[in-house]
């Protein structure tokens, strides 16, 4: 037969309750560590994300806007690029203003534009225009005769870093 244990044998001892706490806390506070670095990675890629989605957003608005422009009706001078739809009924200009990209659109007659930020914060905006002939200019029209092609729009974001557009323009039809 069997004898039952004797009371020493029976249960845990102090120790090894000690040791199994301390084997719990140790598993808990690694898992708690890991789970705090990767909520932190994913704010971080988050706001990547959205800065990412704010930029493709403002890019393929100006280049759609370009793409339905008149383009003998574009204008650029002293960082604002400008052009005309429906048949120069309506304008749409790009602007920096208070370190973001600004859209304004309206009527041609109208003294209220409706203003849009498309992008902020950013460090500079630039255009320049391709023309026909090959050339860049950061200033345009260049002479009359010549044609655009194309525009080149650069944003400088905090970052130091340069996110690049170049946008053709609709052919014009020459008689």
């Amino acid at each position: 037969m069997t004898q039952p244990p004797a009371a020493r044998d029976a249960g845990i001892t102090l120790i090894e309750m000690l040791v199994a706490l301390a084997i719990f806390a140790l598993v808990g506070l690694a898992s708690f560590t890991t789970l705090d670095t990767i909520i932190n990675v994913q704010k971080r890629t988050d706001n990547r994300l959205e800065r990412l989605s704010q930029i493709d957003r403002a890019l393929v608005v100006f280049s759609r806007d370009l793409q339905q422009s008149e383009p003998l009706s574009l204008t650029l001078a002293e960082g604002v690029l400008r052009t005309e739809t429906d048949g120069g009924r309506r304008y749409r200009s790009y602007l920096a203003a208070e370190n973001t990209m600004v859209r304004e659109s309206g009527e041609r007659f109208d003294d209220t534009p409706v203003r849009q930020t498309l992008f902020g914060p950013l460090r500079g905006l630039s255009f320049r225009v391709l023309s026909a002939s090959g050339t860049w200019s950061d200033s345009w029209p260049v002479e009359n005769g010549i044609y655009p092609k194309g525009v080149e729009l650069t944003l400088t974001l905090d970052e130091d870093r340069e996110v690049l557009r170049l946008v053709a323009l609709p052919q014009v039809v020459t008689p």
